[in-house]
């Protein structure tokens, strides 16, 4: 009986987090693996490897059409979703697209209009890692059930 119940427990919480799993987390891992894929495909395509960043570029927009329909999405709260895609890309695309290119870290090119706004205003690691963190930190708040 007492083996009943602990499963009968961890079977109950498995049920409740996989819900906030399809909530929150899934939709916060599919936007971060959408956004470091087209920072990939992105320098890959710079570089000349055309055939390979268009494919991840391909695998990037894929998992973010996988969203509707492998996640739960709050209706009522929908606006959280592109805010949190807003701040998970203005905090990692970069850096990962730096890094495919073998580019030094914090290199802002000159000639997208967010390269020219960010040499306006000069982003440092901090601001990139704040933006990054309250991309994954406001959906867990706001979504919480």
């Amino acid at each position: 009986m007492k083996y009943f119940v602990i499963i009968f427990l961890i079977i109950t919480l498995n049920l409740h987090s996989q819900s906030r799993f399809k909530t929150t987390y899934l939709p916060m891992i599919l936007m971060t693996t959408s956004i470091s894929l087209n920072a990939m495909g992105d320098g890959y395509n710079d570089m000349d490897k055309k055939e390979l960043g268009h494919v991840l570029n391909a695998f990037s927009i894929g998992s973010l059409l996988a969203i509707p329909i492998t996640c739960d999405i709050n209706k009522k709260k929908w606006w959280v979703y592109p805010l949190q895609y807003t701040f998970i890309r203005i905090g990692s695309f970069d850096y990962i697209y730096n890094t495919t290119r073998k580019l030094p870290l914090n290199y802002i090119g000159n000639s997208s209009l967010t390269d020219k706004f960010w040499q306006k205003f000069g982003p440092d690691y901090f601001t990139r890692a704040w933006f990054f963190s309250m991309g994954i930190i406001i959906p867990i708040d706001i979504l919480k059930t």
